[in-house]
């Protein structure tokens, strides 16, 4: 029984973290704080991606839809040119949540899902490399290699 009150509160504790980023949305604005507004979209994403990883169905592809959305918004302000560490890792991020799209479709869809993951990882090892971040070099290029094993 433990286990399923830990889920219901694991649950309850995301629903409240995406409905507080999005209320950091508004004050946090595009506008008035970029890049603040870029790292809430991020984390609006995170959150929304955890959030379908316990969920089912609709409910989780439209969950993660959400979180594309919001990975795609964040890198509207986080670009390679100015801010290469977290655009890196918002690409890798954009690229879970594709590739888990993909898990959760069929077909050409899943095929199309795939090939965005794929290029979001790639597009994060350009500033991720062996030399100058291992750490992270070697989680993206974990997170491609699952990917392409996926494509057909």
């Amino acid at each position: 029984m433990e286990g399923k009150t830990q889920a219901a509160e694991a649950v309850r504790l995301l629903n409240e973290a995406v409905s507080a980023f999005r209320e950091a949305l508004k004050v946090r604005t595009r506008e008035q704080l970029p890049q603040d507004w870029a790292a809430t979209q991020n984390n609006l994403g995170n959150a929304l991606s955890d959030q379908a990883g316990r969920s089912e169905g609709a409910e989780a592809v439209r969950l993660l839809n959400e979180a594309v959305g919001a990975y795609r918004e964040a890198l509207k302000v986080r670009t390679r040119e100015q801010l290469p560490q977290d655009w890196a890792a918002t690409q890798n991020n954009l690229g879970n949540a594709l590739r888990d799209q993909a898990g959760r479709s069929e077909g050409a869809e899943a095929v199309r899902l795939l090939n965005e993951a794929v290029s979001a990882y790639r597009e994060a090892l350009k500033v991720y490399t062996k030399e100058h971040s291992p750490h992270y070099h070697g989680v993206v290029a974990e997170n491609l290699q699952r990917a392409e094993a996926r494509a057909p």
